[in-house]
């Protein structure tokens, strides 16, 4: 339920909201909306960190295990 769905409650209970009241009240949804979008990317951006992480283990580990290779594409 966002700030504005409170001004519509105010409505049906005839109590007409300021022109201040609704400028808050659309003010605040917009804030929520960006803080909303900012965490979202927050997450999506720890995701990518994760799968580079495990990416680059895994080319340490093939790295690390090539001395033990006795066949590989280009080895002769």
């Amino acid at each position: 339920m966002g700030n504005v769905s409170k001004l519509e409650i105010l409505s049906k209970m005839c109590i007409e909201p300021g022109d201040y009241t609704v400028q808050a009240m659309e003010c605040l949804d917009k804030q929520r909306l960006l803080r909303a979008k900012y965490s979202c990317l927050q997450k999506t951006k720890e995701v990518r960190k994760e799968k580079r992480l495990k990416r680059k283990k895994e080319d340490d580990e093939l790295l690390k295990n090539a001395d033990d290779l006795e066949y590989g594409a280009g080895m002769f």
